[in-house]
């Protein structure tokens, strides 16, 4: 703004006014837009792990087959998460074993059944609590990654393993609590899928019993 000689001292203070108004509204708006664009952004991802959800739902009630659906519960948890790496690890007896992984090469999850040694897993099956882990902590653990995220899975107070993602690139993102939230949602998810699985092999088995028992009988007639 700019005033014309001569002028007086209230005409200059109303052209300071004027400009300070101009600023101030032109930061407010800039504000306004850059968080309905973070509000946006939130929401689209929100959207998406909403969709994940569903889909996982939809296959747990579909498939039956654990060494077809674990590695789709590692791929929606590393696609929820925005994770690099995912592993899911079942306990049997007093072992370890890792059904289903995907590495940060890897485009998708593959099934697998080896032992192995995660003091962290363990210690999240043992507390049956979600952990979320930051570099420092990692360094720690001997854990060559910059952040990692775990959750127990349980089904009525029994904990039958965990489910873990990880980011190992230089600028990968941290995990924070939402992401556990998210991994323990897709937890629970596994657990109902593992006692699916339970009770469809036991369905099968009582009627392999059943036919068993009446091919028994009408041979005897």
């Amino acid at each position: 703004d700019y005033v014309k000689k001569p002028y007086t001292v209230e005409e200059m203070l109303n052209a300071v006014e004027r400009s300070l108004t101009e600023v101030r509204l032109r930061k407010e708006k800039d504000a306004l837009t850059e968080r309905l664009v973070q509000t946006n952004r939130e929401l689209q991802r929100r959207v998406a792990e909403l969709n994940v959800l569903h889909s996982v739902g939809k296959q747990v009630t579909e498939l039956s087959n654990l060494n077809e659906l674990l590695p789709r519960m590692v791929d929606a948890a590393t696609q929820i998460t925005q994770a690099e790496e995912g592993y899911l690890y079942l306990v049997d007896s007093s072992r370890l074993i890792c059904r289903a992984h995907k590495r940060a090469s890897s485009a998708h999850a593959r099934p697998a059944d080896f032992e192995v040694t995660d003091r962290v897993s363990r210690y999240v099956i043992n507390q049956c609590q979600p952990l979320v882990l930051k570099p420092e902590h990692l360094a720690g653990e001997g854990i060559k990654a910059v952040s990692a995220a775990y959750a127990p899975i349980t089904l009525g107070g029994e904990v039958m393993g965990a489910l873990g993602v990880s980011n190992v690139s230089a600028n990968s993102r941290l995990f924070t609590k939402h992401d556990s939230a998210l991994l323990s949602m897709l937890a629970d998810y596994v657990a109902i899928s593992i006692e699916n699985a339970r009770n469809f092999e036991a369905l099968r088995l009582a009627k392999e019993y059943e036919n068993q028992q009446m091919r028994v009988t009408f041979e005897k007639f």
